[in-house]
């Protein structure tokens, strides 16, 4: 692995990766913040940071929820482009509904067994034992 200045690239990688996810959520909020004031140009120029972050970022794999994400982000695009407001608080909810299910469905496969994953194992397996006890209770 390659280092510098004792810093794994890996490293390295991950602070990047780190710093672009900060600048987008800032750059997504300045964006929500102008449209929700009905500023927009502050909301053209917001969509203009994100889309210069979104170009230069690593490229996920693709699959239909990214593409929904490519879909949403020209919708936005080019109601910002036409200057209708209206239009673009519309796409923009729905861009940021599309990534939220995009998030929650990263989550949700990384997700550690919840509570409940535990209590069905949990009560399979007093089951079990419940079961062995009485056949052991007929044998005696």
């Amino acid at each position: 692995m390659d280092t510098v200045s004792g810093i794994s690239s890996n490293n390295v990688t991950q602070l990047g990766i780190q710093n672009i996810m900060k600048q987008w959520k800032s750059d997504f909020q300045k964006l929500a913040d102008a449209l929700q004031s009905g500023n927009i140009s502050a909301a053209q120029a917001a969509f203009s940071d994100l889309q210069q972050l979104k170009n230069n970022a690593p490229k996920p794999p693709s699959d239909s929820s990214t593409n929904t994400i490519e879909d949403d982000f020209a919708a936005l695009a080019k109601a910002l482009q036409s200057g209708d407001l209206d239009v673009a608080k519309k796409a923009f909810a729905t861009l940021q509904k599309d990534m939220e299910a995009l998030q929650t469905s990263h989550h949700r496969h990384h997700r550690p067994p919840q509570d409940s994953d535990n209590e069905v194992t949990q009560n399979s397996a007093a089951d079990s034992s419940s079961d062995t006890g009485s056949s052991s209770d007929n044998l005696a």
